[in-house]
């Protein structure tokens, strides 16, 4: 174990070795991107069998297949998560992705708090509950689907959409054009014009996209 240790131990000095090294062979591009959707995106869309170590769970959100995640170093053990076995860890029907997104928005994120009251267990109920194909005319209409009072802060659409369009199109670096990219691609007219929350962009990056 003591050997384990050692082995996946990285210091500063190591970091600072590998970009000096890539700087000299002009093959290093350091962008001020969030580190959890480009771990998506590249587990995604470069390398088939990425799978990612990271003790953020919203890498999942944003579309990686698989994760390594609460990691005890002192032992060597981590949880696998497969997105696409999540359907029987809750028991759920008709699964989608998009369902799962809305799932994890409204139990709570990074993005957005969750409503009083509504933890993971009734945000499933209601995801699967619904019969309004746009979960935003849905909302509103919580406490019918889930018999109970709700009471939903009048900024709440507007923040649910900003977090879905963050989870769905944050900026990221795409290592084989060199260029910023959109996690996923752009759709309804969109761009990084309309949602600067979903990763900014410094002047020198504007014409990558």
């Amino acid at each position: 174990m003591p050997n384990f240790l050692k082995g996946v131990t990285i210091s500063e000095e190591m970091v600072q070795a590998v970009i000096k090294s890539l700087r000299n062979q002009d093959r290093l591009s350091l962008l001020h991107m969030k580190h959890i959707p480009q771990m998506a995106y590249l587990c995604k869309n470069r390398c088939g069998r990425l799978v990612s170590f990271t003790e953020n769970s919203d890498v999942i959100v944003y579309g990686a297949s698989k994760v390594f995640t609460k990691t005890d170093f002192s032992s060597g053990t981590s949880f696998l998560v497969e997105a696409d076995k999540l359907p029987q860890c809750f028991n759920l029907e008709n699964w989608t992705f998009t369902k799962v997104r809305y799932i994890c928005i409204l139990a709570g994120c990074d993005y957005l708090p969750s409503i009083p009251g509504i933890g993971i267990k009734r945000a499933i109920e209601f995801v699967y509950k619904i019969k309004e194909k746009d979960i935003l005319q849905a909302i509103p209409r919580m406490r019918y689907y889930l018999n109970r009072q709700v009471n939903i802060p009048d900024d709440y659409l507007i923040n649910f959409t900003k977090a879905e369009n963050t989870f769905k199109y944050h900026l990221v670096f795409d290592m084989a054009t060199q260029c910023v990219v959109p996690l996923n691609d752009y759709t309804d007219g969109l761009s990084h014009i309309n949602m600067p929350y979903a990763g900014k962009l410094k002047k020198r990056h504007l014409n990558w996209l």
